[in-house]
């Protein structure tokens, strides 16, 4: 439509990008200098997503990018002379790359399009800093990305902005002043603990009538994210994640919150992959100590590539249950999530329980999973199936895949009381024989997620906070 207004007019359709980090993708058109053309991301039928240019009068289509199956394009921009594109190619959940591609003077490509070194997982948002002959892009580790700049022609490893440029997702370059305009995306998440009824003796507080606020108490609190607690089997641990430093990584802390501790550090990258760990000294609350271990070794490949999906497996006093262990799958082009066992000294998956998207955990003497089902978005059904292939009895329905805990005696779980928005819940103790026991009502949830202590006497949830996101104004000189 004109710049002053009026009727509008459709000059093609096209299918955006399909997956789940919108939030991350700052853009998905780019108009050529002369204001006659413009750059999309569109997505072929064939589950390719190039970027294409588009006749702003006729509506014509020209192919720019042609990537391989099951990647995807975005992000495009232009030199002011259009004689480069810059875009976002990802090829993952949270990984991606920077590409270059030369036009010609009615903007056609010229070439393949060559790859700049990444700066972490994640390199989106490039943006030509044309005097300073570099890139810009937002970079890292999903989600604690930061402004990088490098070389245009690739010829040395990116530099970090530092923390001037950290949380910035996407980017914006005013080429007549130089100016940077760049949003910021921050997750905070804390860890909180609540007291717990007891489950199975007399004493201790009985089940309210009425639903009561959850009392929950600061336990494990940073400015960064710490999510996804885990009480140890002897409950004097609890591990957590944590991307205090630049990167989710593992940390420990004692049972009542305090000395966390780094077990994991980033992987050594390949001089194709330079390092996208940012450390900040004062990143962490309660200090910081050296990881303690870094060596993980995969047990399983995904048949088809791509992005592997980590989720909580349900640990039966530390130790593995017969020679079987359960390990969660996706397939690419499918959102249904299934079960798989395989040995544990490797071997071949064998699929077992299909539409499952998380294991609770393992009852006692390996006969039966705890597995939950998902509904919606974040909604899930906890089930018991005996092992290995059901049928399976419904237990309870959760606000979150994470609200259930297994332990030697039975199985906690925070059931969903309604159909509105986090609904209220009734914590609830089955035991592994079937006797179920309300041991309190919440008027809300407490958080995402539950871990019981092994005495039985606090549970630790997730207290998911609002994204925090703001935009900055970065003067800079030539």
């Amino acid at each position: 439509m004109s710049a002053l207004g009026g009727e509008e007019r459709t000059l093609t359709e096209v299918r955006p990008y399909p997956r789940g980090r919108t939030l991350l993708i700052g853009h998905l058109v780019a108009w050529t200098p002369d204001g006659r053309n413009l750059v999309v991301a569109d997505r072929g039928a064939d589950a390719t997503g190039g970027l294409v240019l588009i006749n702003t009068d006729s509506g014509g289509r020209t192919p720019l990018t042609s990537p391989a199956q099951g990647r995807f394009d975005v992000e495009p921009s232009l030199a002011s002379d259009g004689r480069l594109l810059l875009f976002n190619r990802i090829r993952g959940q949270t990984l991606s790359d920077v590409f270059l591609q030369d036009l010609d003077a009615a903007f056609r490509p010229i070439g393949s399009p060559r790859q700049l070194p990444p700066a972490g997982d994640w390199n989106g948002t490039p943006r030509l800093l044309e005097d300073r002959h570099e890139v810009l892009v937002c970079a890292g580790s999903v989600p604690r990305l930061a402004l990088w700049r490098q070389p245009v022609d690739g010829s040395a490893k990116p530099v970090t902005l530092g923390i001037i440029g950290d949380h910035a997702v996407q980017s914006a370059v005013d080429r007549a002043r130089g100016r940077i305009v760049f949003r910021t995306l921050r997750f905070d998440f804390d860890i909180l603990r609540f007291p717990l009824p007891e489950a199975g003796a007399t004493h201790g507080t009985p089940p309210a009538t009425t639903p009561r606020e959850p009392p929950v108490q600061e336990f494990v609190e940073s400015t960064f994210a710490d999510r996804s607690p885990a009480y140890s089997p002897d409950g004097s641990q609890v591990a957590f994640i944590s991307d205090r430093t630049g990167r989710r990584q593992l940390w420990v802390s004692d049972s009542s919150g305090e000395k966390p501790t780094e077990w994991t550090s980033p992987p050594r990258w390949t001089s194709q992959r330079p390092p996208g760990r940012m450390t900040d000294p004062g990143s962490s609350s309660r200090g910081r100590a050296r990881g303690l271990g870094s060596t993980v070794r995969r047990r399983s490949r995904h048949a088809h590539g791509g992005s592997r999906h980590q989720r909580r497996a349900g640990l039966c006093g530390g130790r593995v249950v017969a020679r079987w262990r359960a390990a969660l799958r996706r397939r690419l082009g499918q959102n249904a999530y299934a079960i798989y066992r395989l040995p544990s000294a490797g071997g071949a998956a064998e699929k077992i329980l299909p539409n499952y998207a998380a294991v609770a955990g393992v009852e006692p003497t390996g006969k039966g999973l705890y597995a939950v089902r998902r509904v919606n978005r974040n909604q899930g059904q906890l089930d018991y199936v005996p092992f290995p292939a059901g049928p399976a009895v419904h237990l309870a329905a959760l606000n979150f895949l994470e609200d259930a805990w297994v332990t030697r005696d039975g199985v906690y779980y925070l059931e969903r009381r309604g159909d509105t928005h986090l609904a209220p819940v009734a914590l609830k103790f089955r035991t592994h024989a079937g006797a179920v026991k309300l041991l309190q009502e919440y008027s809300k949830p407490p958080g995402r997620g539950l871990s019981v202590s092994a005495d039985g006497r606090f549970a630790a949830t997730t207290r998911v906070l609002p994204p925090i996101s703001d935009l900055m104004l970065l003067e800079t000189t030539k």
